[in-house]
Protein backbone atom coordinates (compact mmCIF):
# COMPACT_ATOMS: atom_id res chain seq x y z
CA UNK A 1 0.00 0.00 0.00
CA UNK A 2 2.88 2.41 1.11
CA UNK A 3 4.63 1.65 -2.34
CA UNK A 4 1.04 2.12 -4.25
CA UNK A 5 0.57 5.47 -2.40
CA UNK A 6 4.21 6.72 -3.09
CA UNK A 7 4.03 5.71 -6.90
CA UNK A 8 0.45 7.81 -7.25
CA UNK A 9 2.43 11.23 -5.06
CA UNK A 10 4.92 10.52 -7.96
CA UNK A 11 2.15 10.88 -10.67
CA UNK A 12 1.02 14.16 -8.72
CA UNK A 13 4.31 16.07 -9.03
CA UNK A 14 4.37 14.90 -12.86
CA UNK A 15 7.54 12.58 -12.58
CA UNK A 16 8.05 9.15 -13.54
CA UNK A 17 6.50 6.44 -11.44
CA UNK A 18 8.16 3.63 -10.89
CA UNK A 19 7.36 -0.01 -13.09
CA UNK A 20 4.82 -2.42 -11.80
CA UNK A 21 8.06 -4.60 -11.34
CA UNK A 22 9.52 -2.31 -8.62
CA UNK A 23 8.70 -2.60 -4.82
CA UNK A 24 9.35 1.08 -3.87
CA UNK A 25 9.56 -0.44 -0.44
CA UNK A 26 11.55 -3.16 -0.65
CA UNK A 27 14.06 -1.91 -3.80
CA UNK A 28 16.78 -4.65 -4.28
CA UNK A 29 20.67 -3.46 -4.50
CA UNK A 30 20.74 -5.16 -7.58
CA UNK A 31 24.64 -4.00 -9.19
CA UNK A 32 23.04 -2.52 -12.98
CA UNK A 33 24.02 1.19 -12.60
CA UNK A 34 21.76 3.72 -14.74
CA UNK A 35 22.63 7.12 -15.43
CA UNK A 36 19.72 9.58 -14.30
CA UNK A 37 18.28 12.76 -15.72
CA UNK A 38 19.85 14.84 -12.99
CA UNK A 39 23.84 13.44 -14.00
CA UNK A 40 24.38 10.78 -11.51
CA UNK A 41 24.61 7.51 -11.74
CA UNK A 42 21.97 5.45 -9.54
CA UNK A 43 22.87 1.39 -8.22
CA UNK A 44 19.92 0.55 -11.06
CA UNK A 45 16.52 1.47 -12.71
CA UNK A 46 14.46 0.98 -9.80
CA UNK A 47 16.30 3.32 -7.18
CA UNK A 48 15.90 5.93 -9.61
CA UNK A 49 12.68 5.41 -10.76
CA UNK A 50 11.63 5.02 -6.90
CA UNK A 51 12.44 8.94 -6.75
CA UNK A 52 10.88 9.96 -9.82
CA UNK A 53 13.96 10.20 -11.58
CA UNK A 54 13.94 9.43 -15.29
CA UNK A 55 16.86 7.04 -16.38
CA UNK A 56 18.42 8.57 -19.27
CA UNK A 57 20.61 5.26 -20.42
CA UNK A 58 21.81 2.01 -19.32
CA UNK A 59 25.16 2.29 -17.57
CA UNK A 60 27.20 4.41 -16.18
CA UNK A 61 27.01 8.58 -16.59
CA UNK A 62 29.95 9.76 -18.42
CA UNK A 63 32.86 10.03 -15.68
CA UNK A 64 34.26 13.68 -15.14
CA UNK A 65 38.12 13.01 -14.03
CA UNK A 66 37.32 15.93 -11.96
CA UNK A 67 34.68 19.03 -11.09
CA UNK A 68 33.52 20.40 -14.09
CA UNK A 69 30.75 22.76 -14.77
CA UNK A 70 27.17 21.11 -14.37
CA UNK A 71 25.79 19.57 -17.88
CA UNK A 72 23.31 16.82 -15.49
CA UNK A 73 23.72 13.83 -17.95
CA UNK A 74 25.84 15.61 -20.70
CA UNK A 75 29.12 14.53 -21.33
CA UNK A 76 31.88 15.08 -18.70
CA UNK A 77 28.94 15.41 -15.86
CA UNK A 78 30.18 15.28 -12.62
CA UNK A 79 29.14 11.72 -11.09
CA UNK A 80 29.05 9.01 -8.36
CA UNK A 81 29.89 5.78 -10.22
CA UNK A 82 33.40 5.73 -8.52
CA UNK A 83 32.34 4.03 -5.68
CA UNK A 84 29.49 1.85 -6.90
CA UNK A 85 32.18 -1.07 -7.23
CA UNK A 86 30.12 -4.52 -7.37
CA UNK A 87 32.46 -5.95 -4.76
CA UNK A 88 31.44 -3.10 -2.15
CA UNK A 89 27.58 -2.82 -2.86
CA UNK A 90 25.39 -4.45 -0.44
CA UNK A 91 23.18 -6.91 -2.53
CA UNK A 92 21.04 -8.04 -0.28
CA UNK A 93 20.17 -5.28 1.15
CA UNK A 94 16.65 -4.14 0.53
CA UNK A 95 15.60 -0.41 1.17
CA UNK A 96 12.38 1.36 1.21
CA UNK A 97 10.96 4.52 0.29
CA UNK A 98 11.36 6.56 3.65
CA UNK A 99 14.95 5.71 3.34
CA UNK A 100 15.16 6.72 -0.49
CA UNK A 101 13.53 9.93 0.08
CA UNK A 102 14.80 10.78 3.73
CA UNK A 103 17.40 13.92 2.68
CA UNK A 104 15.19 14.72 -0.30
CA UNK A 105 14.14 17.85 0.89
CA UNK A 106 17.94 18.77 1.07
CA UNK A 107 18.80 18.03 -3.00
CA UNK A 108 19.98 15.03 -1.81
CA UNK A 109 18.93 11.86 -4.46
CA UNK A 110 19.72 8.17 -2.93
CA UNK A 111 22.46 6.46 -4.80
CA UNK A 112 22.66 2.64 -3.21
CA UNK A 113 23.88 1.00 -0.22
CA UNK A 114 27.33 -0.03 0.41
CA UNK A 115 29.95 -1.92 2.75
CA UNK A 116 31.96 0.52 4.59
CA UNK A 117 35.53 0.25 5.24
CA UNK A 118 36.46 -0.46 8.78
CA UNK A 119 40.66 0.32 7.67
CA UNK A 120 42.07 3.62 9.33
CA UNK A 121 43.01 6.55 7.21
CA UNK A 122 46.32 6.20 4.94
CA UNK A 123 47.99 9.74 5.58
CA UNK A 124 48.67 11.51 2.52
CA UNK A 125 52.05 11.95 0.96
CA UNK A 126 52.64 14.59 -1.61
CA UNK A 127 55.28 13.91 -4.49
CA UNK A 128 55.02 16.44 -7.27
CA UNK A 129 52.54 15.94 -10.41
CA UNK A 130 50.71 17.66 -12.85
CA UNK A 131 48.61 20.74 -11.88
CA UNK A 132 44.97 20.58 -11.67
CA UNK A 133 42.45 19.67 -14.67
CA UNK A 134 42.00 22.80 -17.52
CA UNK A 135 41.30 25.87 -16.35
CA UNK A 136 37.34 25.44 -18.00
CA UNK A 137 36.59 23.02 -15.90
CA UNK A 138 37.98 24.36 -12.29
CA UNK A 139 36.15 27.82 -12.46
CA UNK A 140 34.77 28.84 -9.03
CA UNK A 141 31.17 28.58 -10.62
CA UNK A 142 31.95 25.03 -11.65
CA UNK A 143 29.92 22.35 -10.14
CA UNK A 144 30.79 19.45 -7.77
CA UNK A 145 28.97 15.76 -5.93
CA UNK A 146 28.79 16.23 -2.82
CA UNK A 147 28.48 12.68 -1.67
CA UNK A 148 26.45 12.18 1.55
CA UNK A 149 27.27 8.51 3.83
CA UNK A 150 25.06 7.32 6.52
CA UNK A 151 26.97 4.72 9.01
CA UNK A 152 23.90 2.30 7.38
CA UNK A 153 26.27 2.73 4.12
CA UNK A 154 23.34 4.53 2.77
CA UNK A 155 25.17 6.82 0.01
CA UNK A 156 23.14 9.94 -1.17
CA UNK A 157 24.52 12.87 -3.14
CA UNK A 158 23.81 16.40 -4.54
CA UNK A 159 25.27 18.47 -7.32
CA UNK A 160 26.38 21.77 -5.95
CA UNK A 161 26.92 24.74 -8.50
CA UNK A 162 29.61 26.81 -7.11
CA UNK A 163 29.53 30.18 -6.16
CA UNK A 164 30.64 32.74 -8.46
CA UNK A 165 34.61 33.68 -7.20
CA UNK A 166 35.30 36.36 -4.51
CA UNK A 167 36.33 40.01 -5.20
CA UNK A 168 39.28 40.70 -4.44
CA UNK A 169 39.71 42.04 -1.03
CA UNK A 170 35.82 40.23 -0.25
CA UNK A 171 35.82 38.37 3.21
CA UNK A 172 33.49 35.10 3.98
CA UNK A 173 32.57 34.46 7.78
CA UNK A 174 30.85 31.54 9.68
CA UNK A 175 30.69 32.33 12.95
CA UNK A 176 31.91 30.44 15.72
CA UNK A 177 30.93 30.24 19.95
CA UNK A 178 33.50 30.59 22.37
CA UNK A 179 32.91 28.12 25.20
CA UNK A 180 33.06 31.22 27.41
CA UNK A 181 31.13 33.92 26.36
CA UNK A 182 33.07 36.56 27.03
CA UNK A 183 36.50 35.10 26.68
CA UNK A 184 39.40 36.74 24.81
CA UNK A 185 42.75 36.00 23.28
CA UNK A 186 45.81 37.08 22.90
CA UNK A 187 47.66 36.33 20.09
CA UNK A 188 51.31 36.05 21.32
CA UNK A 189 50.02 33.64 23.67
CA UNK A 190 48.86 31.43 21.11
CA UNK A 191 52.81 30.72 19.88
CA UNK A 192 53.31 29.10 22.74
CA UNK A 193 52.44 25.80 23.95
CA UNK A 194 50.14 25.32 26.82
CA UNK A 195 51.84 25.35 30.20
CA UNK A 196 51.37 22.45 31.21
CA UNK A 197 52.74 20.75 27.46
CA UNK A 198 56.35 18.55 27.17
CA UNK A 199 57.95 18.95 23.99
CA UNK A 200 60.14 16.13 22.05
CA UNK A 201 62.93 17.71 20.31
CA UNK A 202 65.29 16.77 17.68
CA UNK A 203 63.39 14.20 16.32
CA UNK A 204 64.00 13.74 12.41
CA UNK A 205 60.54 11.83 10.73
CA UNK A 206 59.38 12.26 7.45
CA UNK A 207 56.65 14.81 7.89
CA UNK A 208 59.01 16.75 10.23
CA UNK A 209 61.07 19.37 9.03
CA UNK A 210 64.60 19.67 11.74
CA UNK A 211 63.89 19.62 15.21
CA UNK A 212 60.27 18.59 16.14
CA UNK A 213 58.41 21.65 17.52
CA UNK A 214 55.08 19.79 18.56
CA UNK A 215 54.15 19.66 22.06
CA UNK A 216 52.03 17.41 24.21
CA UNK A 217 49.19 19.05 25.83
CA UNK A 218 46.35 18.48 28.14
CA UNK A 219 44.02 21.53 28.57
CA UNK A 220 40.55 21.35 28.58
CA UNK A 221 40.15 24.90 27.81
CA UNK A 222 38.23 26.61 24.33
CA UNK A 223 39.95 26.08 21.92
CA UNK A 224 41.29 23.02 22.76
CA UNK A 225 37.59 21.74 23.88
CA UNK A 226 36.42 22.05 20.57
CA UNK A 227 39.28 19.97 18.42
CA UNK A 228 39.20 15.93 18.94
CA UNK A 229 39.89 12.64 17.50
CA UNK A 230 37.76 11.03 14.75
CA UNK A 231 37.89 7.07 15.38
CA UNK A 232 39.05 6.90 11.20
CA UNK A 233 42.51 7.68 12.72
CA UNK A 234 42.18 11.59 11.97
CA UNK A 235 41.71 14.89 13.65
CA UNK A 236 38.75 17.29 13.69
CA UNK A 237 37.29 20.45 14.68
CA UNK A 238 33.46 21.66 16.23
CA UNK A 239 32.11 24.20 14.04
CA UNK A 240 28.46 23.83 14.91
CA UNK A 241 26.54 22.21 17.57
CA UNK A 242 26.48 18.85 15.74
CA UNK A 243 29.37 19.51 12.67
CA UNK A 244 32.73 18.43 12.56
CA UNK A 245 35.20 19.91 9.93
CA UNK A 246 37.74 17.42 8.98
CA UNK A 247 39.95 16.58 5.28
CA UNK A 248 37.93 14.57 3.08
CA UNK A 249 40.30 11.46 3.07
CA UNK A 250 39.41 11.07 6.48
CA UNK A 251 36.20 10.14 5.05
CA UNK A 252 36.82 8.24 2.47
CA UNK A 253 39.73 6.53 0.58
CA UNK A 254 40.12 7.71 -3.04
CA UNK A 255 42.67 4.37 -3.39
CA UNK A 256 39.70 1.69 -2.67
CA UNK A 257 36.85 3.75 -3.07
CA UNK A 258 35.27 3.44 0.09
CA UNK A 259 33.65 5.95 3.09
CA UNK A 260 34.94 4.73 6.46
CA UNK A 261 32.64 2.96 8.99
CA UNK A 262 33.53 4.82 12.09
CA UNK A 263 33.81 7.71 11.99
CA UNK A 264 33.19 8.73 15.69
CA UNK A 265 33.93 11.95 17.73
CA UNK A 266 36.53 12.10 20.93
CA UNK A 267 36.00 15.80 21.33
CA UNK A 268 39.33 17.36 23.68
CA UNK A 269 40.47 13.48 24.20
CA UNK A 270 44.10 12.67 26.29
CA UNK A 271 45.39 9.99 28.20
CA UNK A 272 43.03 7.70 27.49
CA UNK A 273 40.19 10.28 28.59
CA UNK A 274 38.08 12.70 27.91
CA UNK A 275 37.44 16.22 29.92
CA UNK A 276 33.72 16.57 31.02
CA UNK A 277 32.51 19.88 29.87
CA UNK A 278 28.41 18.70 29.53
CA UNK A 279 25.43 19.04 32.66
CA UNK A 280 26.30 19.24 35.86
CA UNK A 281 26.22 15.25 36.05
CA UNK A 282 29.19 14.08 34.20
CA UNK A 283 28.35 10.69 34.73
CA UNK A 284 25.77 10.57 31.59
CA UNK A 285 27.74 12.92 29.54
CA UNK A 286 28.28 11.01 26.58
CA UNK A 287 32.08 10.79 25.57
CA UNK A 288 32.13 9.05 22.29
CA UNK A 289 29.84 11.22 20.22
CA UNK A 290 28.32 8.88 17.31
CA UNK A 291 28.12 9.86 14.10
CA UNK A 292 24.99 10.09 11.89
CA UNK A 293 26.34 11.39 8.36
CA UNK A 294 28.97 12.39 6.52
CA UNK A 295 29.13 14.75 3.41
CA UNK A 296 32.22 14.98 1.20
CA UNK A 297 33.44 16.65 -2.09
CA UNK A 298 36.81 14.23 -2.10
CA UNK A 299 35.55 11.41 -4.79
CA UNK A 300 34.86 14.74 -7.12
CA UNK A 301 39.39 13.70 -7.84
CA UNK A 302 40.75 11.18 -10.15
CA UNK A 303 42.04 8.03 -8.51
CA UNK A 304 45.71 8.50 -7.77
CA UNK A 305 48.36 6.42 -9.20
CA UNK A 306 49.09 4.78 -5.48
CA UNK A 307 47.26 4.27 -1.92
CA UNK A 308 48.04 7.46 -0.32
CA UNK A 309 49.77 9.69 -3.09
CA UNK A 310 48.31 13.21 -2.82
CA UNK A 311 47.46 14.92 -5.97
CA UNK A 312 46.94 18.50 -6.67
CA UNK A 313 42.84 17.71 -7.13
CA UNK A 314 42.74 15.59 -4.66
CA UNK A 315 43.78 18.44 -2.31
CA UNK A 316 41.59 20.92 -3.91
CA UNK A 317 38.67 18.88 -2.92
CA UNK A 318 40.33 17.49 0.59
CA UNK A 319 37.42 18.73 2.76
CA UNK A 320 34.56 16.97 4.84
CA UNK A 321 32.06 17.89 7.09
CA UNK A 322 30.74 15.19 9.97
CA UNK A 323 27.45 15.27 12.03
CA UNK A 324 26.87 13.77 14.82
CA UNK A 325 24.01 12.55 16.72
CA UNK A 326 23.90 14.50 19.66
CA UNK A 327 24.44 17.99 20.29
CA UNK A 328 28.35 18.90 21.59
CA UNK A 329 28.14 22.81 21.72
CA UNK A 330 28.72 23.15 25.15
CA UNK A 331 32.83 22.35 23.92
CA UNK A 332 32.95 25.32 21.67
CA UNK A 333 33.08 25.87 17.99
CA UNK A 334 35.63 27.64 15.90
CA UNK A 335 34.70 30.04 13.26
CA UNK A 336 35.54 30.16 9.57
CA UNK A 337 36.70 32.89 7.71
CA UNK A 338 38.15 33.70 4.41
CA UNK A 339 40.12 36.90 2.69
CA UNK A 340 40.04 37.08 -1.03
CA UNK A 341 43.86 38.06 -1.24
CA UNK A 342 47.04 35.69 -0.86
CA UNK A 343 48.87 36.39 2.47
CA UNK A 344 50.67 34.65 4.92
CA UNK A 345 50.17 34.25 8.91
CA UNK A 346 51.18 32.69 12.13
CA UNK A 347 48.32 29.82 12.95
CA UNK A 348 48.39 27.15 15.24
CA UNK A 349 47.06 23.63 15.26
CA UNK A 350 46.54 20.48 17.52
CA UNK A 351 45.52 17.16 16.30
CA UNK A 352 46.68 13.28 17.14
CA UNK A 353 49.84 12.36 15.66
CA UNK A 354 50.52 8.90 14.84
CA UNK A 355 54.11 8.76 15.38
CA UNK A 356 53.72 9.58 18.96
CA UNK A 357 53.25 7.41 22.01
CA UNK A 358 49.55 6.37 22.67
CA UNK A 359 48.66 7.75 19.53
CA UNK A 360 44.48 8.67 19.16
CA UNK A 361 44.44 9.08 22.87
CA UNK A 362 47.61 12.18 23.45
CA UNK A 363 46.82 15.46 22.06
CA UNK A 364 49.63 17.76 20.46
CA UNK A 365 50.14 21.31 19.59
CA UNK A 366 52.23 23.28 16.94
CA UNK A 367 52.64 26.57 15.84
CA UNK A 368 54.07 28.15 13.05
CA UNK A 369 53.44 30.27 9.31
CA UNK A 370 51.33 29.56 6.80
CA UNK A 371 51.52 30.65 3.35
CA UNK A 372 49.94 31.07 -0.05
CA UNK A 373 46.84 31.64 1.67
CA UNK A 374 44.11 32.77 -0.41
CA UNK A 375 40.60 32.59 -0.30
CA UNK A 376 38.79 33.73 -2.74
CA UNK A 377 37.61 29.80 -4.07
CA UNK A 378 39.33 29.66 -7.61
CA UNK A 379 38.98 25.95 -7.91
CA UNK A 380 43.06 25.82 -8.68
CA UNK A 381 46.30 25.01 -6.77
CA UNK A 382 45.73 28.73 -5.45
CA UNK A 383 43.22 27.00 -3.30
CA UNK A 384 46.18 24.90 -1.14
CA UNK A 385 48.57 27.31 1.29
CA UNK A 386 51.90 25.80 2.30
CA UNK A 387 53.74 25.56 5.47
CA UNK A 388 57.24 23.65 7.29
CA UNK A 389 54.95 22.69 10.48
CA UNK A 390 55.88 19.07 11.72
CA UNK A 391 53.16 16.88 10.98
CA UNK A 392 52.31 12.96 11.08
CA UNK A 393 49.64 11.29 9.88
CA UNK A 394 46.33 11.24 12.30
CA UNK A 395 47.10 15.48 11.91
CA UNK A 396 45.09 15.51 8.76
CA UNK A 397 42.06 17.24 8.96
CA UNK A 398 43.22 19.08 11.86
CA UNK A 399 41.95 22.88 11.77
CA UNK A 400 44.67 25.60 11.27
CA UNK A 401 43.42 28.68 13.08
CA UNK A 402 44.46 32.35 14.18
CA UNK A 403 42.75 35.12 16.12
CA UNK A 404 40.70 38.08 14.32
CA UNK A 405 38.92 40.50 16.43
CA UNK A 406 39.46 38.02 19.72
CA UNK A 407 37.91 35.40 18.10
CA UNK A 408 39.49 32.11 17.04
CA UNK A 409 38.87 31.10 13.09
CA UNK A 410 39.97 28.12 11.00
CA UNK A 411 41.94 29.32 7.71
CA UNK A 412 42.60 25.66 6.29
CA UNK A 413 42.80 22.29 6.77
CA UNK A 414 45.95 20.26 7.30
CA UNK A 415 45.80 17.49 4.59
CA UNK A 416 48.95 15.98 3.81
CA UNK A 417 52.83 16.61 3.37
CA UNK A 418 56.32 16.15 1.89
CA UNK A 419 59.53 15.69 3.25
CA UNK A 420 60.17 19.96 3.01
CA UNK A 421 56.70 20.92 2.50
CA UNK A 422 52.88 20.62 4.48
CA UNK A 423 50.12 20.53 2.56
CA UNK A 424 46.51 22.76 3.74
CA UNK A 425 43.69 22.91 2.27
CA UNK A 426 42.21 26.66 2.66
CA UNK A 427 39.03 27.70 3.85
CA UNK A 428 37.59 29.88 0.85
CA UNK A 429 34.14 31.10 0.19
CA UNK A 430 33.37 27.81 -1.30
CA UNK A 431 34.40 26.10 1.70
CA UNK A 432 32.36 28.18 3.77
CA UNK A 433 29.15 27.85 1.75
CA UNK A 434 29.85 23.92 1.99
CA UNK A 435 30.11 24.28 5.79
CA UNK A 436 27.14 26.80 6.13
CA UNK A 437 24.54 24.07 3.87
CA UNK A 438 25.45 21.45 5.88
CA UNK A 439 26.08 22.83 9.45
CA UNK A 440 23.53 21.21 11.99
Amino acid sequence: MLALCFAALLAARGTAAAPAACDCNAVPMTHAPVCGSNGLTLINACVAQCQGITVAKQGACNQATGPVAASRAGAGSPDTAAFLQPQHVMKSARVNAATLTKYSSEGFTYIARVHLSNEKVRPLRFAGGPTPIAAAARAASASLVATMVTPAGDIYARIEKGPKAAARGAVSSLRGTLLRSNRTFDAPAMTAAPANGSATAGRKLRAVKGPDDRREYDDHNYPWSAIGFIASGCTGALVGPRTVLTAGHCVYDDWTRQFMANLNFFPNRHSGGWHCHGPSNCSTWTQENRWARAITWYHNAPKPSAPGLATWDGMIADVAVIQLRDDVSSRGMLGLRAECNTQSMPVSTAGYPSDKPNYGSRTWFTWGQMNNVNGCGVWSRDAIATSTLDVAGGQSGSPMFHIVNGELVIRAILIASSPTTTFHRTVDSRVIEFVRANRV
